[in-house]
């Protein structure tokens, strides 16, 4: 029989001890909270051989940071970009000129730049539907 170590339970507040090996006590076990299923949607195209291989060659060809290139700044480029995002044009994924090497701190500044941009774009968009909707209930009522 294996013996484990006796542990708090990880519910917050609760000081229960668990001896189970599980970490939570019994009061507790249905309560752990599920992650929505955040996996990118396109990790199948990201870990495929073509897409390695071609942002290897990309990093070749491109060493240096693009966009630092750009302001006189020489940085090695540590991530192969979309120009275009493949959620935007799945048909460009391996498109040699839609493709940027970039620096992480590059990628991020135009990855929060981009994911910014999309939620202005849904939140207008929500307006539009609202408004719109607004519209025909008042045609409805005449």
């Amino acid at each position: 029989m294996r013996v484990h170590i006796p542990k708090q339970c990880t519910y917050p507040g609760c000081k229960a001890v668990v001896y189970d090996g599980t970490t939570r006590c019994k009061a507790h076990t249905k309560e752990i909270p599920k992650r929505p299923h955040t996996a990118n949607k396109n990790a199948s195209f990201y870990n495929s051989r073509a897409w390695k291989n071609l942002s290897y060659k990309k990093r070749l060809a491109n060493p240096l940071c693009e966009d630092c290139l750009s302001r006189s700044v020489y940085k090695q480029a540590n991530i192969v970009d979309h120009v275009i995002e493949i959620n935007d044009d799945y048909s460009k994924r391996l498109d040699w000129d839609n493709l940027k090497s970039l620096c992480y701190s590059c990628h991020s500044i135009k990855t929060h730049g981009e994911k910014k941009r999309r939620q202005k774009e849904t939140v207008s968009g929500y307006w539009l539907i609202e408004q719109i909707k607004q519209i025909k209930r008042k045609d409805n009522k005449k």
